[in-house]
């Protein structure tokens, strides 16, 4: 008698190890991962379309975008000059004046297109600019190193706020400021 329950249990467990009748555990698994597929594609699709991509005729639409620069090809360049930004400097008396001058060199075959698109942020620019160099204190803005620096940075962030989404088209900022 003590021999029964352990029979019993070894063919209840010998039942669950075997396979379902007629192998339908691969066939629905396979089934199950094509009707996911087939769900997610068709929800693409409706999100796609909701969201106003391709039309009708299967052409995506593309915002004006520059032309891909090759910023080293550029030899000549066009100059938009930014007027004169006067802010105190970041010291703890607020007694000290930056006076700067901050122009951006664009090279002449982008020009036109690059003059309309900061044209139309001058503004949003400007504020950007004033913000940055108020936040210098004289120590950053004195030597030739942290010229350079400030230059690069103000390039780099000037060409992501005028192109988020694509290439900077300026070449390099001229700055001249002066601590009073």
């Amino acid at each position: 008698m003590a021999d029964e329950p352990n029979e019993a249990t070894e063919q209840q467990q010998e039942q669950d190890d075997a396979p379902a009748a007629g192998g339908s555990g691969p066939v629905m698994m396979i089934v199950l991962v094509l009707a996911t597929v087939a769900v997610a594609s068709g929800a693409g699709v409706a999100l796609r379309a909701a969201l106003g991509g391709a039309g009708g005729d299967g052409k995506v639409t593309k915002p004006d975008e520059p032309e891909v620069p090759d910023l080293a090809e550029d030899t000549e360049f066009e100059y938009y000059e930014f007027t004169d930004i006067v802010v105190n400097a970041n010291v703890p008396r607020r007694n000290r004046v930056i006076r700067a001058t901050v122009t951006l060199a664009v090279g002449k075959k982008r020009w036109p297109r690059v003059r309309e698109q900061i044209t139309k942020m001058d503004r949003e620019l400007q504020n950007w600019l004033r913000s940055y160099i108020s936040g210098l204190t004289p120590e950053q803005i004195g030597g030739e190193e942290n010229l350079n620096r400030i230059r690069e940075e103000m390039c780099a962030t000037l060409n992501e706020q005028l192109w988020p989404d694509h290439p900077g088209q300026i070449h390099h900022v001229l700055l001249d400021a002066i601590v009073q």
